[in-house]
C-alpha cells in the first residue's frame, strides 16, 4: 500500500530553489541576494519563510549573513550540499536545536567515556592533531568548524564501536549546523579549545569518569551559547517585525 505524500514546507521549497541556482551556476560566490522583503514578494511568500530559508541556508554554508550588509552566496562545496529538508525540521517543526545539543550530550558524553578506555596512540595523535588545528584556526570560521568536527569524529573513532559510529554520523550535518550557530558567540572558540583540551587529557591518562564529566562540560557550555545566540536572534527579528508595521 502506498504512504501518503509528505507535504514539504515552503521554506524547503526556496532552500531548494538557491540551493538549485547556486550548483547550476545562476547564482555565483560574493552574489548578494535581495532582501528579505524582495524575496517574499518576488517568490509570492511570506517573509518569515524567507527568513526561515535563510536561517536553513546559513546553515548549510551556502549564505552568509552580514548583519547590516546583506545575505551572500557562498562557494558551493560537497559538505554543504546536505538536504535542506533535514535542516529545515530545525527551523520549523519544532526539532529544537535545544533538543539538538540533548541528543548530543546522550552520545557523546559516552562516546568519551569509551574513547577513554580504547583510545590507540594513533586515535589520541588524530585528537591532538585536531586540537591544534582549533587553536590555530580561532577566529578563521570555517577552518575553526572543520577542526572540531575532526576532533570528535576522533574521539567516535576511538570507541571502536560501529554502531554508535553510524548513530553520530547520522547527525554529524545537523551537529556542524549548531557550530555554525554558536562559535561567534563571543569567547566561544576560547571556550571549546579549554573543553577539547581536557576531553583530551581525560581520555590520554585513561580516566573514563574524567572524560565523561569534561564532555559534559564542553556540552553544558554549547547550551549555554546556544541559549546566547536564540536570545540574540529572536531581539533581532522583534525589531524587525516592528519595523515592518
Amino acid at each position: 500500500m502506498l504512504e501518503p505524500i509528505k507535504r514539504v514546507s515552503v521554506s524547503a521549497v526556496i532552500v531548494d530553489r538557491i540551493r538549485q541556482s547556486i550548483e547550476s551556476g545562476s547564482l555565483r560566490p560574493g552574489d548578494r541576494l535581495p532582501p528579505e522583503r524582495d524575496m517574499a514578494r518576488q517568490l509570492g511568500v511570506s517573509r518569515l519563510s524567507v527568513r526561515e530559508a535563510i536561517k536553513v541556508l546559513e546553515a548549510m554554508g551556502l549564505v552568509e549573513v552580514r548583519p547590516g550588509d546583506g545575505t551572500f552566496v557562498r562557494r558551493a562545496t560537497a559538505e554543504n550540499l546536505v538536504d535542506p529538508v533535514l535542516l529545515g525540521h530545525l527551523v520549523e517543526e519544532g526539532t529544537t536545536l535545544a533538543e539538538l545539543v540533548e541528543v548530543r550530550m546522550v552520545l557523546e558524553v559516552e562516546m568519551a567515556s569509551l574513547a577513554a578506555g580504547r583510545a590507540t596512540p594513533e586515535d589520541i595523535e588524530a585528537m591532538e592533531s585536531a586540537l591544534r588545528r582549533m587553536e590555530e584556526q580561532i577566529g578563521r570560521g570555517e577552518d575553526f568548524l572543520e577542526a572540531d568536527r575532526e576532533f570528535h569524529a576522533a574521539v567516535c573513532d576511538a570507541t571502536r564501536n560501529a554502531v554508535l559510529a553510524r548513530m553520530y554520523e547520522g547527525i554529524m550535518d545537523l551537529v556542524t549546523h549548531l557550530r555554525r550557530r554558536t562559535w561567534r558567540v563571543p569567547g566561544a572558540p576560547e571556550r571549546a579549545v579549554a573543553s577539547h583540551r581536557a576531553i583530551l587529557d581525560a581520555i590520554r591518562a585513561r580516566d573514563p569518569s574524567r572524560a565523561r564529566a569534561a564532555m559534559r562540560e564542553h556540552m553544558a557550555n554549547v547550551r549555554r551559547d546556544l541559549e546566547v545566540v536564540m536570545g540574540q536572534e529572536m531581539t533581532a527579528e522583534g525589531g524587525a517585525d516592528r519595523a515592518d508595521r
